[in-house]
């Protein structure tokens, strides 16, 4: 039951990747240029409490402490997103002192987001709960390894296709990145996996699902 309504009157629906916008190619946010030689974590989300972020600073620290400073971190969180939460979190990004993180400042478009993706080396969702959020979808579909906070709803989405990480353990997420950093064939193959598993979630099969929900009603 789910508030009382039996499973047979709701469907779960699955989610699927917004189109790539056609200005993407066009765009640039200078990662590379800025992280030259390093390996690029996005950590790119729009500031939500639930969305764990604080995490990648902690696992960043880590990380310097053991003198893995070929690893980097984008952010892109304003002051006044969620606030105070994203005013506290801002501060905290400051507060590190760390050139290994880098703050965007602002809540990027979907084009930049891409845009992004494709700068960077992996994908970090530490997030604590979702409903079935597409930003995992996008990350598969674009060719970047994912690691997620090991939790039911991101398993459910990812299956193998990603690495998972005790979302309260700092230490674990660097684990994780230092494991994809310094192995390629791990990379490479998390992206053909990634690949294949954002074929399981497209806009025609969310429809077909839609169409045969209703269809059910009807009968």
């Amino acid at each position: 039951h789910f508030r009382g309504v039996t499973e047979s009157k709701f469907r779960l629906m699955p989610n699927a990747a917004p189109p790539v916008p056609p200005e993407t190619g066009a765009i640039s946010l200078g990662l590379r240029e800025r992280f030259r030689g390093k390996f690029i974590v996005n950590g790119i989300a729009h500031y939500n409490p639930h969305r764990n972020l604080e995490v990648m600073l902690a696992a960043m620290a880590r990380l310097r402490e053991m003198g893995r400073d070929d690893i980097a971190l984008v952010v892109a969180a304003g002051a006044d997103d969620h606030p105070p939460g994203s005013r506290r979190f801002v501060e905290r990004v400051n507060a590190t002192g760390l050139d290994t993180i880098h703050n965007l400042g602002y809540r990027l478009s979907l084009a930049e987001t891409y845009a992004a993706l494709g700068e960077c080396d992996v994908t970090v969702y530490p997030s604590l709960c979702e409903s079935f959020s597409a930003a995992y979808l996008m990350a598969m579909e674009c060719g970047v390894p994912l690691i997620a906070a090991g939790l039911d709803f991101a398993r459910t989405i990812c299956g193998d296709a990603a690495l998972y990480f005790r979302y309260d353990r700092p230490d674990d997420l660097a684990a994780r990145l230092i494991e994809l950093a310094d192995n390629l064939p791990a990379r490479t193959a998390l992206i053909e996996r990634g690949r294949e598993r954002a074929k399981l979630y497209t806009w025609e099969k969310m429809l077909a699902g839609f169409l045969d929900a209703i269809a059910a009603a009807e009968s």
